[in-house]
């Protein structure tokens, strides 16, 4: 059964600020010598605090959307509410430590984004009927903040006649506070019956994502600035002729928009709930991947139907969402929804935490390692270089360090690997702070101990072995010149990639890690990452073939710009062609010792079954002939003899080497040095073992 079918269009207006502030007069700190924070994005940091405030608060003006278009200009997309009334919007900004103003509630976010003018003009720029602003718009420094409340409660009383006459009082100090007015009790008709109002399924999805995906069919957020004059191409800097005065460089403009989208794109089918459970047709991964990167309106609008009704319905459409994320990556605009349901902590979606937390228990010597660590993650992103995303970031660590006192502890790194989460989260602090702490118990619950040398010497370990297994000519080369995997890939361990890759392509890799662990077995996600690391050296194996070690090291300081869905559909395959596919983690710590992966006789069972292995048996003739496995080849393991010319036919095959481990490991090792790829070791042992040879009686021979 479908719903379909909604004749008319829908719409929605939405107004277009541009703010231009004024540029940093010098580019590097004094004090840090890191680079002094653009004022823009300043500005975008505080704008993003507001959507945590506008998404408790629902009566307030709409913040759709930020984008930072220049080094100095931010773009805000908001929408109008019907209901938005002065004393209810200062009732609410007071609360949270902010004034108004102003005389708009539209642009209630306006004077606290741009810090009351100090960002745009170098001096307080406010307005309203209060006597004291034409001295405050004389200040070059921020007020303190129950100065700027009182002149709030000043227009309240000019506005609304049965307050107190002293909300006009012309000392400030003198007029009441927010929480002493009271505009008295509105008697409204009570109604005893509504009927029910059928809703097209849009109107269900938030305004700021259908207006990023409006955007796209605008050609972009600078084509629909460009025609509607907000902004101007700048011409190429050769042909300036003259140095531009940036002096006094303050501008705010406004445009009205209506976002539209016509029939055929409500004209959609969507699955009630009760079909949503139902299996899903998949469809080829390559193919998946290239219909991804299609990023054309109708695809992006397809989307997001799509995915905002399933994430609404969660847990309900658990099976719906797995199967679409199987066959394709996550939607941007969607992602944080979809991480929250992928995490189980999508009950916090609505959670009106502010994000304050007391952080008093904090070490001083962790406080100060974080004052170094917090300025330097990603700053290239908008969020992370503003105040406001630095203070949420410190924020969630420093409580994450707290809660888990005496069992974890903060190791460099933790910074970027919390940093996705306060970007997709920052409007809930609560919920960026649940995923974090989801994440690190699911994939790494043990990798931030004091000591965690075990945990990693496991990653480093598995690494060396997968390398040998599907590439054993460059794992081979690696060995020759001593340029072992402790030398480059514990910080992409540590931080999951996050430390080493840019967080756009952060968020593609973690969605795969995150539908990992809802996997029947959700420990191989803990084991998947080590595929995306053999997946990463394979692509750059012949240029690391031809590298001695300073070359080596010089290339891991600076890792290259992978193509991270190419890599992702390459440590797929991977995965479901290596013999640890079926494992579980503890399992793996087994072969700590060995250069190339074990494979379980359950899985080797099922290579046989496809006739794409090959087995050898390296044990005496006296005890191969006792019991071995139909279909083997005896070939007993003599140091100074060359077994090369018998396993070259059989290159391309699963080679299963059976018998003691120790004698496997060093055939193993010959092999490698040859680089026959796809080299195993049977991890049971045949002889011993009675249960297998009662369970898999038919795939033995007796003598």
């Amino acid at each position: 059964m479908k719903l379909r079918n909604f004749p008319q269009t829908y719409e929605f207006e939405a107004d277009l600020t541009l703010i231009k502030t004024i540029s940093v007069k010098n580019k590097i700190s004094f004090k840090t010598g890191l680079p002094l924070t653009p004022n823009s994005v300043i500005v975008y940091g505080r704008l993003e605090y507001l959507r945590s405030i506008q998404r408790i608060h629902k009566n307030l003006s709409q913040i759709l959307s930020i984008k930072r278009i220049e080094e100095n200009k931010v773009c805000i997309a908001s929408r109008s509410q019907e209901n938005s009334k002065l004393f209810e919007v200062i009732k609410v900004l007071h609360a949270n430590d902010l004034a108004l103003c102003s005389d708009s509630t539209d642009k209630w976010f306006l004077n606290y984004a741009r810090k009351y003018g100090l960002l745009t003009h170098g001096h307080l720029d406010i307005s309203g009927p209060a006597p004291e602003i034409l001295f405050y718009n004389t200040l070059t420094s921020l007020p303190p903040i129950e100065a700027l409340k009182a002149v709030d409660i000043y227009h309240l009383g000019s506005v609304y006649k049965n307050l107190p006459e002293a909300c006009t009082n012309s000392d400030p100090t003198k007029r009441p506070s927010i929480e002493e007015l009271s505009l008295g009790d509105k008697l409204e008709t009570t109604k005893f019956f509504d009927l029910p109002k059928f809703t097209k399924p849009i109107e269900s999805i938030e305004k700021g994502k259908l207006f990023d995906v409006w955007v796209s069919k605008e050609g972009g957020l600078w084509s629909l600035l460009l025609k509607l004059g907000l902004v101007q191409n700048i011409p190429g800097i050769m042909s300036i002729s003259e140095k531009p005065s940036s002096a006094g460089c303050m501008l705010i403009k406004h445009a009205k928009i209506t976002c539209e989208f016509a029939e055929e794109q409500l004209d959609s089918e969507f699955p009630l709930i009760m079909d949503w459970d139902l299996p899903q047709k998949k469809s080829s991964p390559e193919k998946k991947l290239q219909f991804h990167r299609r990023q054309d309106y109708t695809h992006k609008f397809k989307e997001l139907m799509l995915f905002s009704h399933i994430c609404a319905a969660y847990p309900i459409t658990k099976g719906k969402l797995l199967n679409e994320l199987r066959e394709t990556f996550a939607p941007a605009s969607l992602r944080p929804e979809i991480w929250a349901c992928l995490l189980g902590v999508f009950d916090l979606k609505t959670s009106n935490h502010t994000g304050i937390f007391d952080v008093s228990k904090l070490s001083e010597e962790l406080d100060r390692q974080l004052n170094v660590d917090i300025p330097r993650c990603h700053q290239y992103n908008n969020t992370l270089a503003s105040p406001n995303g630095q203070l949420l970031l410190k924020n969630i660590l420093s409580r994450w360090i707290i809660e888990n006192t005496g069992k974890l502890t903060y190791w460099q790194g933790q910074d970027s690997l919390c940093a996705p989460f306060v970007v997709l989260f920052i409007d809930n602090p609560e919920l960026a702070y649940k995923g974090f702490s989801k994440f690190i118990e699911r994939l790494l619950p043990d990798m931030f101990q004091a000591s965690n040398k075990n945990v990693i010497d496991r990653y480093l370990n598995l690494l060396q072995q997968l390398l040998n297994f599907f590439d054993p000519k460059l794992g081979a080369h690696l060995d020759e010149i001593g340029f072992d995997p402790k030398l480059y890939a514990i910080p992409w361990f540590l931080t999951m990639f996050s430390h080493v890759f840019s967080l756009d392509k952060i968020f593609i890799l973690w969605d795969r890690l995150l539908l990992k662990t809802t996997n029947d077995v959700p420990e191989v996600a803990r084991i998947f990452p080590v595929y995306i690391a053999v997946a990463m050296l394979s692509f750059v194996s012949q240029e690391l073939l031809n590298f001695d070690f300073n070359q080596c090291l010089l290339w891991s300081s600076d890792t290259p710009d992978f193509d991270v869905y190419q890599i992702m559909l390459k440590s797929e395959k991977m995965f479901e062609e290596a013999p640890l596919s079926v494992g579980h983690w503890e399992e793996f710590t087994l072969s700590q010792n060995q250069i190339v992966p074990y494979i379980t006789f359950n899985r080797l069972q099922v290579e046989i079954s496809t006739s794409n292995c090959c087995i050898f048996d390296t044990r005496e003739t006296v005890r191969y002939n006792a019991i071995s496995l139909r279909k083997s080849h005896r070939l007993p393991y003599d140091d100074e003899v060359d077994f090369s010319a018998s396993i070259f036919p059989h290159v391309g095959k699963l080679i299963v080497l059976v018998g003691d481990h120790l004698v496997c490991g060093k055939l193993a090792k010959q092999l490698i040095s040859i680089a026959i790829p796809r080299v195993c070791i049977l991890y049971e042992d045949i002889e011993t073992s009675r249960n297998l040879q009662e369970q898999f009686r038919s795939m033995f021979s007796f003598q």
